[in-house]
This record gives C-alpha cells, structure tokens and sequence, in this order.
C-alpha cells in the first residue's frame, strides 16, 4: 500500500503485474481475484531478495545444480556453464515460409542464404543429466533437414565450424549468447559462403587484423538474470575489437532515418555498474530495422539481414564488405508502427539487395521469426 509498484524485475528479466482494474464482470467471473493474487506476488516487497536468499540457500548450501524457473530448468555444470533445458521445436511453418521467400525471390534474382547457428543451449546439451531430457539436437537436425528441402535456399552451416574450436572459449557462462570468439568464425564463414556467389565482396577479414581484448566491467548474463546471482560460480566479460577499423567509415540510420549519425558500436555499455547490464548491446540496439552505410566498402554490393540477438556481434565485420546492410529484427518489425503493413518479401522486393541472408540461432523457428516472413 505503501511503496511505489515496481514495473520490472531485472533479477527475472520480465515485466511486473499491474494492480488490476476491479469491474463487475471481473469480480464475478472470479478474474479481478486471480490478477490481484500475481500483483499481490509480484509487487511483494523485497521479492527480489527473498528470491536471492532462496538461491542462496539451494544452490550455495545444499549444491543443487538445477533451477526451475516456471517451465524452464537451468543446469551449472562444474566448469560454472549455466545450460538451459531445450524443448522440442517444430521448424515446419518456418521451413514452409522460407521455402515461399526464397521462390519469389528466386524470380528476381535475389539469392536468399541461411546460416544454421547453434544456440548455446544446444552446444552444451552434452553437459546435461540423463535425467534432464533435452531435445536441442533433435530439433535442430529436423530444421537442417527441412531446410535443405528448400529449393534454391544456400545452407551456411557454422556449427562445423564451430565444433572445431573448444566450446568453452565461444560462449557465455551466465548468457545464452555466444561470444564473439564464435561470433567471428561465423562471420568468415559466413563471408566464406557469400562470396561463392558475391566474389566482389572479397574474401573474409583475418582475425589478425583486429585486436581482440577482454574490456570492461565484468557482468552476468540472460541466465544469471533468471536464475539469479546465487546460481552463478563465475562473471563473463565482453571481448571486443579495441582497433576500431570498422566505425570510420560506417554508420548506422535507425528505422530508415537517413541522416545515418547512429554508432556502430556503444562503448559505454562496457562500463555501466549494473551486475545484469546487458552487455551485449555493446554492438548495437535492438531495433525493428538498422541501415548501415559504409562509405568505403570492399564492394558495392547491398545485404539484408533477417536476424535475432545472435548476429549482432557478426553485422559490424560484414559491413565492411558492403556499401548498404539492411538489418531487420523478427522479434520486432512485425510489431513495430512503422511496418505494420509490410512484411519481408515486401521490404526486400522494394529494396532490392544482392542478397539476402538469415542470421539466427536455431531456437528461433517458431512464432515471431514465421509471422514476421509473412
């Protein structure tokens, strides 16, 4: 009655309840009592840390090694790798809309390549219990397969790639992200692909000639923020290219602003004093559509890229093989004012690129990515 209503948790990564409208119809139906009991949990004072306490207690003394978080279970492995439980996916709906993209497409001559990124969850799954049942794998081969059913579609498969390094130096411990050690061998590999068809965009950049370092304040990760601190034996730290031969000549216009002043990377998010500061927005925002312009490119050539959080790290190192990247977000342009209208065939038909590449993970292949085709 007193404190102010919180209007996110950080610790959980979601939005709080609001305090229900109470009406006539909701009290008979018996609905005002149930939203008021999960703003009455919500809205608890010092949930967040009763919520730590509880971690604390579990994990520290007893040494539990899973947390369940609604219908999620999380796994600490002994080298401190939070691992999340995979569910079974279908990838039917979006092999069916890719397989509609890529043949309107094809008509004009618009190559469409898709990158089969591993989310970490299904690198690690090894890592599991046997009485954790996972289905990372599984799923995962059901959308290669459909995929490469897919006339005309171009199949860049990082995970070969990836296998080939040690797992532990390509991801986050507390985050469902990879780093950008492995975020970089999909970039030359994906660079790799394009060229077959691209030759003009040369070949893929040498790791050498960018000074990777770890910077910035330590931080604790999408996972860290579900399962809280106490589920977290050790902090990751970003690694980033301190050389910055990327931003002189490139620049970003956010949702076809086209006066293109907007960074390529934000430098400051190194630094925040926030345990759970997402750090990874280091290498841009999240946004329905980014244009990048680059006013030296190694081509002429112009890419879209349809892609969630993975790509991230990658989109900087590809603009500098072209002179125009279009990046469209699944999660946000099918909700975004401004597209409301459109679609991707849409936009791509209208801009006309060389090629169109989807970069994301292989979780993504349910709902947002297959509406937002369409």
């Amino acid at each position: 009655m007193v404190l102010p209503d919180r209007k996110v948790s950080v610790i959980e990564n979601r939005s709080l309840a609001t305090k229900p409208i109470l009406t006539g119809e909701s009290f008979k139906s018996g609905k005002y009592f149930d939203e008021y009991e999960t703003y009455h949990s919500d809205q608890y004072p010092l949930r967040n840390k009763m919520l730590e306490i509880n971690g604390i207690f579990k994990y520290k003394m007893i040494d539990q090694k899973i947390a369940e978080i609604g219908p999620k279970k999380y796994y600490r492995s002994n080298n401190g790798f939070i691992i999340q439980q995979n569910s079974n996916q279908n990838p039917t709906t979006l092999v069916n809309e890719v397989k509609g993209l890529t043949s309107e497409l094809s008509k004009k001559n618009i190559p469409v390549f898709y990158s089969i990124i591993p989310h970490k969850s299904v690198f690690f799954e090894t890592e599991l219990p046997t009485y954790l049942p996972s289905y990372g794998k599984e799923s995962v081969k059901k959308l290669r397969d459909g995929l490469e059913s897919v006339p005309s579609l171009h199949l860049v498969d990082v995970e070969k790639e990836l296998r080939k390094q040690p797992k532990e130096e390509i991801y986050f411990k507390t985050d469902h992200h990879w780093n950008t050690n492995g975020a970089f061998i999909g970039y030359q590999k994906i660079v790799s692909e394009l060229n077959k068809t691209l030759p003009e965009i040369g070949d893929p950049i040498s790791k050498d000639t960018f000074k990777f370092e770890k910077k910035g304040l330590a931080f604790n990760g999408s996972y860290a923020r579900s399962t809280t601190l106490s589920f977290v034996t050790e902090s990751d730290q970003m690694i980033v290219p301190t050389n910055d031969i990327i931003s002189p000549t490139v620049k970003a216009c956010i949702d076809k602003d086209n006066k293109c002043d907007d960074p390529v990377f934000f430098p400051e998010k190194l630094t925040e004093v926030n345990p759970y500061t997402d750090r990874f927005v280091y290498f841009g925002l999240n946004q329905a559509l980014i244009r990048y312009k680059n006013s030296d490119p190694i081509s002429q050539k112009k890419l879209v890229i349809l892609k969630d959080s993975y790509a991230k790290p990658i989109i900087p190192f590809l603009t500098k093989h072209f002179k125009e990247v279009d990046v469209l977000d699944t999660r946000y342009f099918g909700e975004d004012a401004n597209f409301k209208n459109s679609s991707a065939v849409k936009f791509i038909e209208e801009e006309k690129p060389d090629a169109v590449i989807f970069i994301t993970n292989t979780t993504a292949v349910e709902k947002n990515i297959t509406e937002y085709i369409q």
